[in-house]
């Protein structure tokens, strides 16, 4: 958990009511490719296509005698069903990827792929063939090559009505015909709808793309009468999406299909040549898009077998595979421009820093922390004051720019935190080398603040630095000097091992003045408007032995973890503004737009159909709307049972509140034409950077280089400029998103494996949206959000839906006891959880009322 993290969301949008579209739809490709291998005269060609299929099916004894489900649309989806997972198999400690060899070249597999190839090209000359409007159906439209779109782009740029609009592609998760186009500007508020895979032109998710605005004649009406936009991609400026997927092999028809686990990837037709010997329906294998050549029929190669589906060690990597990150380790020539592990510090290395090496600095962060990249100091002055220190790794003091294993952890760009195991951005030389370990010389980059005892800042300094650390503390130990419980602090005493001659009133002293301080300074800043929206995070506990999942917990928030946080910011602000001012037009600086007025609005008004009135004219005042919310803090019985169902209520509210949210991201100052675009939304401050997690976050090694050039006027290297540091800052946005999607599905995962082997559960949930088929919900003792499909009740219950007045309800009449349940937004109902047999999914169905101890 960061522990200057800011809540990242975006909105997710539901496909529009296609009775509400103004115009002609054009026609549908419903062909099949079974129905185009018909027309092939050629019988020798089709016999030997039957050969070739039943030599697939006899080389697994899996697929023998098995046929699969038939596609209806090679880029339709269907659900998790359609993957057919076997049951867990025994767990396996190899974790190494087999690479496929190019497979001899074979008749059957030239006639085979040269028979798909005449496919496609039957395809576009049959297309060719229809006029104009059903053409465009078959075939993609004329894209704008980039280097001709950018130079547009520039002409365009101070036109008020623009031709073409640059924006991020999200596809829908569940309707993959359908995009929406993101666009980065306050002055759009929404966002732009692709509809169909023609329209979307080949762009994938998170793609940076130009998009053409269609007449508005073929703009959507909405029910509230505002029409939403559509458009056409007619240039990727950027292929962020790597074109690579997990998934299963099927037989489908005639051909070989890989169907990936990820619903906005296309379904393609396999190249037989990459398929290795021996697969079968039980492996999961990664592919890669090889051509796609029409909007319903896309190509592509298999590059490697993951391994058995339901193998937990297989599972886990296809989750960093589909994320695109890279875990391999760094190989012997990288190593060479690092120091090696047995590196001993040097009195070169100590030249023009000042020695802190006799104060007392500690850490606090996670018990299970390993990179200790932040420690702290707090002495008081004989004035009154306090002198405050924030000590960071001084990690770039041994990663220097322009060198191989530099440009390989800037490609990796921020460590990956599953449940399993940490993969390190840092070789772990180089962590071990820069920690903040207690007892050790290390090298630091420090802020140090005077402060008054109510936190008014008086002065600060940067310095490079000598520490040595005094304790590594964890936030439960914090919190216990905190809480100045003495029976405890004796306690834990023995288990800090408090080094450099300190004691444990030492660290107490220090602790609560700092306590005392980021107390004043978290006061302050929430007072100026600053905005933070916590969700509910769920801890999944391993066997140390076994590895396995024991139990789970929701993660709690401590005050020594707020004191670090603080402090932290405090840093971070106080070195953006001080780089901005160095190198205005290329400081790397993290960036939050205010949400869109639609996504706040819509927030806004579903919530005040229930009684629930935000302010959302600020994050301040959002903040003070959300505070007034929040459960009665006591712990008496009376109150227990309300505050259940007020922390359940909390939980609706922060999360719709998240996904009205934009996501904060690295940018490069000069890409903004005016500095108040610079403004941190959420923390309300004009400017906000990283710069205290060096070890896992490759954008602070950047922000390290720029303060270190601004304080000796040393220049950055000669190839700096506003264009790298974008190109920087857009890796680490896309590395950063990616890691921590790969550590939401590792817990997933693992707490699915969790429900496996306790068996189904009930439980309850807080409903969050209602559909006419499904219910959002979120379960109240974990804080993870469920799908609950209706349909799974219809043989013991009759469901009804309705919206009056704005308010979606279900009404759902229990066949036994004749019980009738109304089900509305912030409804805490009763759930059976299951794991699924196939895969690790869970599946939740809904059970009848009943009265439920909120315990």
């Amino acid at each position: 958990m960061d522990k200057d993290s800011v809540q990242d969301k975006t909105n997710v949008q539901e496909p529009l009511d296609k009775k509400n579209r103004r115009g002609k739809r054009g026609s549908r490709n419903g062909k099949k490719l079974s129905d185009k291998v018909e027309t092939i005269n050629n019988k020798n060609s089709r016999n030997k296509l039957t050969e070739i299929k039943q030599n697939f099916v006899d080389k697994s004894s899996q697929m023998k005698n098995k046929k699969f489900k038939k596609i209806k649309d090679d880029s339709s989806r269907n659900n998790n069903e359609n993957f057919p997972y076997s049951k867990k198999n025994k767990t396996s400690n190899s974790f190494k990827k087999k690479t496929l060899k190019k497979a001899p070249e074979r008749k059957e597999s030239k006639l085979y792929n040269n028979l798909v190839k005449s496919l496609s090209q039957m395809d576009i000359k049959k297309n060719d063939n229809k006029n104009d409007k059903n053409n465009d159906n078959f075939t993609f439209p004329k894209t704008i090559k980039r280097n001709e779109m950018k130079k547009i782009l520039k002409q365009q740029i101070n036109n008020t009505e623009k031709e073409y609009i640059t924006g991020t592609i999200k596809i829908n998760n569940i309707f993959s015909r359908y995009a929406y186009v993101s666009i980065d500007d306050k002055n759009i508020n929404d966002d732009i709808l692709i509809e169909g895979y023609r329209d979307r032109n080949r762009a994938m998710e998170k793609d940076v793309v130009v998009v053409e605005l269609k007449q508005k004649t073929n703009w959507i009406q909405k029910s509230n009468g505002n029409y939403q936009k559509t458009a056409k991609v007619v240039c990727i400026l950027e292929k962020v999406h790597t074109r690579k997927a997990i998934g299963i092999l099927e037989n489908h028809d005639e051909v070989i299909k890989f169907r990936p686990r990820d619903p906005k990837f296309p379904i393609l037709t396999i190249d037989t040549e990459t398929l290795p010997d021996n697969y079968d329906k039980n492996k999961i294998f990664m592919a890669k898009i090889k051509n796609w050549s029409a909007p319903n029929f896309c190509t592509g190669k298999i590059l490697s077998i993951v391994g058995n589906i339901g193998d937990f060690d297989v599972e886990t990597e296809a989750i960093l595979l589909e994320n695109g990150l890279d875990v391999t380790p760094y190989d012997d020539e990288l190593m060479k421009d690092i120091p090696s592990i047995d590196y001993q510090l040097s009195n070169d290395d100590f030249k023009e820093r000042e020695d802190l090496r006799n104060n007392c600095i500690f850490t606090i962060d996670p018990a299970t922390a390993v990179d200790l990249d932040d420690a702290v100091s707090c002495e008081k002055l004989n004035n009154g004051n306090y002198k405050v220190g924030v000590h960071i790794a001084d990690v770039t003091h041994f990663l220097k720019t322009n060198t191989k294993i530099n440009e390989r952890i800037s490609k990796r760009a921020t460590t990956i935190y599953l449940v399993n195991r940490v993969y390190h951005m840092l070789p772990k030389s180089l962590c071990q080398l820069c920690s903040l370990s207690p007892g050790n010389d290390k090298l630091g980059f420090s802020i140090i603040w005077e402060m008054t005892p109510d936190a008014q800042i008086i002065s600060h300094k940067f310095s490079k630095t000598i520490i040595n650390s005094s304790c590594q503390m964890s936030y439960e130990q914090a919190q216990k000097l905190i809480d100045n419980n003495k029976l405890k602090i004796n306690e834990f005493n023995d288990k800090l091992n408090i080094k450099n001659g300190y004691k444990i009133n030492d660290l107490s002293i220090i602790v609560n003045d700092l306590y005392k301080l980021s107390k004043i300074l978290r006061n302050k800043r929430f007072n100026d408007g600053a905005l933070k929206i916590d969700q509910p995070k769920i801890h999944v506990v391993l066997d140390e032995s076994t590895k396995l999942p024991v139990t789970y917990k929701l993660e709690e928030r401590l005050d020594s973890n707020n004191l670090i946080e603080e402090f932290m910011l405090l840093a971070n602000m106080t070195v953006a503004k001080h780089i901005y001012k160095k190198f205005p037009n290329t400081a790397l600086l993290r960036h939050h737009n205010p949400p869109k007025e639609i996504n706040i609005t819509r927030t806004f008004n579903s919530l005040r159909n229930f009684g629930i009135n935000l302010n959302t004219n600020s994050a301040g005042e959002l903040q003070a709307s959300i505070e007034k919310l929040r459960p009665i803090d006591d712990d008496n019985d009376e109150f227990k049972v309300e505050n259940f169902f007020i922390q359940s209520r909390m939980m609706v509210i922060q999360t719709l509140c998240a996904q009205s949210m934009m996501r904060a991201n690295y940018i490069c100052s000069g890409n903004m034409d005016d500095e108040l675009l610079l403004h941190h939304y959420a923390l309300n401050v004009p400017f906000y950077t990283h710069f205290t997690s060096p070890i896992r976050r490759y954008a602070d090694c950047i922000v390290h280089r720029l303060l270190y050039s601004s304080l000796t006027g040393e220049p950055m290297p000669t190839d700096w400029s506003s264009e790298l540091c974008t190109r920087l800052a857009n890796n680490c946005n896309h590395m950063k998103n990616n890691a921590k999607n790969a550590q939401e599905k590792s817990t997933e995962l693992y707490f699915a494996q969790l429900v496996g082997q306790n068996g189904p559960t009930e439980t309850l949930a807080v409903v969050m949206y209602i559909k006419e088929q499904s219910i959002d919900a979120i379960l109240c003792h974990v804080g993870m959000t469920i799908k609950i499909e209706l349909s799974n009740v219809k043989n013991d219950a009759t469901v009804n839906y309705t919206n009056d007045d704005s308010i979606p309800t279900i009404t759902v009449k229990w066949n036994t006891d004749e019980v009738e349940q109304v089900i509305n937004v912030f409804s805490i109902i009763r759930v059976n959880i299951s794991k699924h047999p196939k895969n690790y999914s869970l599946r939740t169905t809904l059970l009848p009322p009943k009265f439920c101890n909120s315990e």
